[in-house]
């Protein structure tokens, strides 16, 4: 699992959201609307590292600006 903390939070209480298949498709797309609402993301994907790779690209392009950690 990965975890993406988004820095663009502007109070001191962030919301979390967990999404699953973040890898690909419905989950991606998910996790990139939800980030760029800035939330803090935990990243779920069961065999699809590329996916899961290009889903953090994606959110450093079209999201706000976040630290990986």
């Amino acid at each position: 699992m990965t975890h993406y903390r988004s820095s663009s939070t502007s109070s001191s209480r962030s919301l979390t959201a967990l999404i699953t298949g973040a890898g690909a498709r419905v989950g991606r797309a998910i996790a990139i609307e939800l980030a760029t609402h800035g939330f803090d993301l935990a990243l779920h994907y069961h065999q699809n590292e590329k996916g899961i790779l290009e889903t953090l690209h994606n959110h450093r392009v079209y999201g706000s600006s976040s630290d990986h950690s």
